[in-house]
């Protein structure tokens, strides 16, 4: 039986990113993603690699005005993540190798997945006055 927890969390501050980064990539190990969360005061970021088992997550904590050093000059596939990362929570990334500036999706609104955007609160307003009027009404029908 594997003893070895299967994965572990790392907090640390934006400004540790890039030289953690650069540990990883020296040790060999792979980059395999980035999920973002919007939490109280702008957004979580966890980054996962691995080297096998365990899977390391480094765990961050942004506010909307923060600039994160892109990672995809390390690890390629980084950019995917990260443009995804800017277009769903308004994360900006200093350098990406392929940047798509805003545009890697198509959304309805800018950045949907952070709700201390305007634009993101306005939709989800008027989605909400959407789907009330066209809630049907309650009726003495007979089922």
């Amino acid at each position: 039986m594997h003893n070895e927890k299967p994965q572990t969390f790392i907090d640390i501050d934006h400004h540790e990113l890039a030289a953690r980064v650069e540990d990883y990539d020296r040790r060999g190990w792979r980059f395999v993603n980035i999920c973002g969360s919007t939490v109280e005061g702008g957004v979580e970021l966890i980054y996962s690699f691995s080297d096998g088992l365990p899977l390391e997550n480094l765990r961050l904590t942004i506010d909307n005005a923060t600039e994160i050093p892109s990672v995809s000059h390390r690890f390629p596939n980084a950019f995917f993540f990260e443009n995804e990362t800017h277009d769903l929570f308004g994360v900006r990334f200093l350098d990406i190798s392929i940047d798509f500036n805003g545009e890697f999706y198509t959304v309805s609104v800018p950045t949907p997945m952070n709700p201390r955007s305007e634009k993101a609160r306005e939709a989800l307003q008027a989605a909400g006055a959407d789907a009330a009027a066209d809630a049907p009404a309650a009726a003495d029908e007979e089922v």
